[in-house]
């Protein structure tokens, strides 16, 4: 994602795409890449080796939905698996998921 959005021209350093894609959640359903790439392993046979089945599926599902990183759609992604409702964060990108509680410290 962040390569992308540097490629697109949205920002010229890997921070500066973390900041543009934290500012502006939306740019996330335009990039492709990391999408077409997961797409493409599935498609070619590969198998995703998870700690739990089913983990990588649903933090790029989150990902899109809400608009997330990765790193945060993975956090999300376990926090469904589990069945956790509440996290304590001060990332107000989780205020995105609406069956998510966030609890600012």
């Amino acid at each position: 994602m962040i390569a992308e959005t540097i490629e697109r021209g949205y920002a010229l350093s890997p921070q500066d795409a973390v900041k543009k894609l934290k500012d502006t959640p939306p740019l996330i359903k335009e990039l492709s890449v990391a999408w077409t790439v997961y797409d493409s392993l599935q498609a070619m046979g590969f198998d995703m080796i998870e700690d739990e089945t089913g983990i990588s599926r649903l933090t790029y599902h989150f990902s899109r939905e809400y608009d997330l990183m990765a790193k945060d759609a993975a956090i999300v992604a376990y926090a469904h698996k589990n069945k956790i409702t509440d996290i304590i964060t001060n990332d107000r990108d989780f205020q995105r998921v609406p069956w998510l509680t966030c609890w600012n410290p």
